[in-house]
């Protein structure tokens, strides 16, 4: 009797125990970085901890890629790149049905090469891992010969190990500052005085683009180019005088940086200048301005000599006249103009740790939009970019406006990202539009 229960006990142990590995084998997964190109097969190869591992996918893989805390992208398994981390998980049979791939990537000038170490600016140092691959401007396979000091280079990495497995070089010769990223371009364009402008008056010209640049603008039909001067970092001033009267003309803005020209833009209102009103001419006339002057007397020649009594003649009846009366209380009234926009926070050029928390000044009781977009500042396959808000705030009785602050999570985190803030009127036909850029530096 006591052998029967034993037997049945064993048995029982032995049944869970199937039933633990069955389950402990569904869950496994599998970490490494991938050392080869996918196999026509479906096979990865994976340097994991414990040595070179081979893997094979099911049919129906599921393959996703992105960069290291973004958000990832559906790709096929002939798209993973040598050097990516993945993170496969395996059915019962031991075959992958989920792969994720994650790669970091670092970017600038390559200062010197230190054995199988880059240094970039800014004291940056990548070491190659031993199958490097790379790749001039034009996409060719090169060596570590083929890159060029001070050149611009994009590193694709491990995010485990931190090794560049790719490397490109994106600038075909060296230069002696840094190439901006993308092509620059003029952001707004405006100029005042806002109200009526006359001959004399001296035009003031705004502009924001990119910094660092040339830039200029000119008035059609009435001026030449004219150089404007970079007061901070992509803002640029001009003036110009009011030296004849015109109609309805376009203020154009022209802007280069490295050697390439941006998009020209167009002030959002036509420039017209009226003639210099004449004071005397809209002045009240008087009475004694325009009372004519009395009739000269006419000289009596020929008059006989008398010993009559002198009579005076009377004096000639004053003319009536009437003084027009002029109601200058009552002029029309001039259109009330709306304040142009100012940002207070964040500051253009700023550095933003936590979270971007927007502040400004406009007309009051009005209403602006603010929208927020972001960009890495990199093409193709690097490139990030997106919109984060879009909302329209009413702006207080003193003219403060404010939206509410929005956190540097997730992929907003990314250390480098570029944050565009716009502010503009709606309902205007110009939108007095302020810009404000700024930089995420929070990791």
């Amino acid at each position: 009797m006591g052998n029967k229960r034993l037997c049945t006990l064993c048995l029982l142990i032995l049944t869970l125990a199937g039933f633990v590995c069955a389950n402990t084998n569904a869950a496994q997964s599998v970490e490494g970085t991938l050392t080869k190109p996918a196999s026509r097969l479906g096979t990865l190869i994976l340097q994991t901890k414990d040595g070179i591992k081979s893997v094979l996918t099911s049919k129906n893989v599921k393959v996703q890629r992105g960069q290291l805390k973004l958000n990832a992208k559906d790709i096929s398994l002939s798209q993973l790149h040598c050097g990516d981390y993945i993170a496969a998980t395996l059915n019962s049979e031991g075959r992958a049905f989920v792969v994720k791939a994650s790669f970091d990537f670092l970017n600038g000038v390559l200062v010197k090469c230190e054995g199988r170490a880059l240094v970039l600016g800014n004291d940056k140092r990548v070491k190659l891992a031993e199958n490097a691959r790379i790749f001039s401007r034009g996409g060719s396979l090169g060596t570590l010969a083929d890159l060029k000091l001070k050149s611009n280079i994009a590193c694709i990495l491990n995010p485990l190990t931190g090794e560049a497995w790719e490397v490109y070089q994106t600038s075909p010769e060296p230069v002696a500052t840094p190439l901006p990223s993308v092509k620059p371009k003029i952001t707004s364009l405006q100029y005042s005085p806002l109200g009526e402008i006359n001959t004399g008056d001296t035009i003031t010209v705004e502009m924001k683009g990119s910094p660092g640049g040339k830039a200029s603008f000119e008035i059609r039909h009435l001026t030449a180019l004219i150089s404007m001067k970079e007061i901070t970092p992509g803002y640029y001033r001009g003036v110009v005088a009011a030296v004849s009267a015109i109609s309805g003309v376009p203020l154009l803005g022209y802007l280069s940086a490295g050697g390439a020209m941006a998009p020209p833009m167009q002030a959002g209102r036509l420039v017209t200048i009226g003639k210099q009103v004449d004071s005397a001419a809209n002045s009240v006339p008087s009475a004694v301005d325009i009372m004519p002057e009395p009739p000269a007397a006419k000289p009596i020649t020929d008059v006989p000599q008398t010993n009559a009594p002198k009579v005076t003649p009377a004096p000639p009846p004053q003319a009536q006249i009437k003084v027009p009366v002029i109601n200058v209380s009552k002029q029309p009234e001039q259109a009330q103009e709306m304040e142009q926009i100012v940002l207070k926070a964040p500051q253009d050029g700023a550095i933003i740790k936590s979270a971007i928390t927007v502040i400004g000044k406009a007309s009051p009781d009005s209403k602006v939009s603010l929208s927020i977009t972001y960009t890495n500042g990199l093409m193709g396959l690097l490139k990030l970019s997106g919109n984060v808000a879009v909302q329209t705030v009413a702006v207080g009785k003193d003219g403060v406006f404010r939206m509410s602050p929005i956190a540097l999570d997730g992929p907003l985190a990314t250390k480098g990202l570029r944050f565009t803030i716009k502010a503009y009127y709606t309902d205007r036909t110009d939108h007095g539009a302020a810009i404000s850029v700024v930089t995420g530096g929070r990791m």
